[in-house]
């Protein structure tokens, strides 16, 4: 086999030719095409980070109200439940007042009623003996 220079020079004229094309045409445009995509996936990372650390807060926050806004609706129920319990408790003390005023006004109607009964008693008593003494008296006696 013949080398010869011509030849070997000729290949290697070709060969850095190529090589020459490929990096303009190919190897430039993929190697910028890579240091984009890395240059995105490092600023979406970055605002991955960032929404993150957004939720986080936000999470807090919301943990936060959600406790503050559980306290204050606690303060507010036992308001209402001691409102409820004293309007309760006045009510029925009403009611009671009220019944113990009706059974005071019936206890004395009641009362007014014996004593009306107390002082007619002895009469219709002694009336009653009268009737039966008198009933004794006109009746007719059958004697066999």
């Amino acid at each position: 086999m013949n080398f010869s220079p011509i030849l070997i020079l000729i290949h290697l004229a070709i060969y850095l030719g190529l090589i020459v094309v490929l990096k303009k045409l190919y190897f430039d445009p993929v190697l910028k095409l890579l240091r984009r995509r890395e240059a995105l996936t490092l600023g979406r990372q970055q605002s991955s980070v960032e929404m993150l650390q957004e939720i986080a807060q936000l999470k807090s926050r919301y943990a936060h109200e959600m406790e503050s806004i559980k306290s204050e609706l606690d303060v507010q129920r036992q308001r209402a439940m001691k409102q409820l319990q004293d309007e309760a408790a006045k009510a029925t003390h009403d009611v009671k007042r009220e019944n113990k005023e009706k059974f005071s006004q019936h206890q004395e109607a009641l009362n007014e009623q014996l004593e009306t009964l107390r002082r007619t008693l002895p009469d219709l008593g002694s009336k009653l003996g009268d009737d039966i003494i008198e009933a004794i008296i006109n009746t007719r006696m059958v004697r066999l």
